[in-house]
């Protein structure tokens, strides 16, 4: 365990380890989801259904849109012609500060590829499938298997309640990894059911500043986002509105 207080911050690209993609690679994948294309006014041939959807979803409440998301789709292509410029999404975003068609558009497109990132990395279980589990093998070489080693070094099972008293993370990503590994890790090590691994959690303090995909399963009974699963229309349009980019002003109200 941690003998002292010790604070973990973590940056937007320690995911890499668990082949979630960096902020670069991130750009690319947005440029496929927002380059929203249609063919006859009706039938779409490229870009992510699931923007679309939210899209749609966003425009019936929006004074004077009359339900039309072209000025959105505009928004869209807009983003789409300038990340070959742009240093990041959250950059893009800043640099159109006011525009709020370009905010939620970009938005939309973080929460989705990340979810899809999500969903292809060492941290995925398919949770219709009871026995799958992670292959904590993969994890050997990288920080999330030098974090768990420290917490269980010296940790008794007969005091797992004081697993996480000294240490703390702000997580300045938007994914749940690091709470995906603990949750599975502290099951697998200490051979406890998943009802104790999400008791132990819960007094884990973790501060991501700028939100995150949602709240896991284990985390929330009410609407959770399964760590890489889909968001679609108003789940989306939820999920993208929780989240900041790193030029918005966050105040933390809690660490938890």
């Amino acid at each position: 365990m941690f003998g002292s207080k010790t604070l973990f911050v973590v940056g937007a690209g320690a995911s890499k380890e668990a082949e979630l993609p960096t902020g670069n690679e991130l750009t690319d994948t947005i440029v496929g989801l927002i380059n929203i294309q249609f063919e006859h006014f009706s039938t779409q041939t490229s870009g992510d259904e699931a923007i679309t959807a939210a899209l749609f979803e966003h425009v019936k409440n929006e004074d004077g849109s009359r339900g039309d998301i072209n000025p959105h789709l505009h928004a869209c292509w807009h983003i789409r012609d300038a990340m070959p410029h742009a240093i990041s999404i959250d950059n893009f975003i800043d640099s159109h500060y006011g525009d709020h068609r370009i905010e939620l558009c970009g938005k939309l497109a973080i929460v989705r590829s990340i979810l899809m990132a999500e969903r292809k990395s060492l941290l995925f279980i398919d949770r219709s499938r009871s026995d799958e589990l992670l292959n904590f093998s993969k994890f050997h070489n990288t920080w999330y298997h030098y974090i768990m080693q420290r917490l269980t070094d010296g940790c008794q099972k007969t005091h797992l309640s004081q697993i996480f008293d000294n240490i703390s993370f702000i997580i300045f990503n938007y994914n749940r990894c690091i709470q995906q590994f603990l949750y599975y890790a502290l099951q697998n090590y200490f051979r406890i059911p998943s009802s104790e691994a999400k008791g132990l959690l819960s007094t884990l303090k973790v501060f991501h500043p700028y939100g995150t995909t949602g709240l896991l399963p284990w985390q929330t009974e009410r609407n959770p986002t399964e760590f890489g699963g889909g968001a679609y229309g108003t789940d989306l349009l939820t999920l993208a509105n929780g989240i900041s980019t790193f030029t918005e002003r966050v105040i933390p109200t809690d660490v938890s």
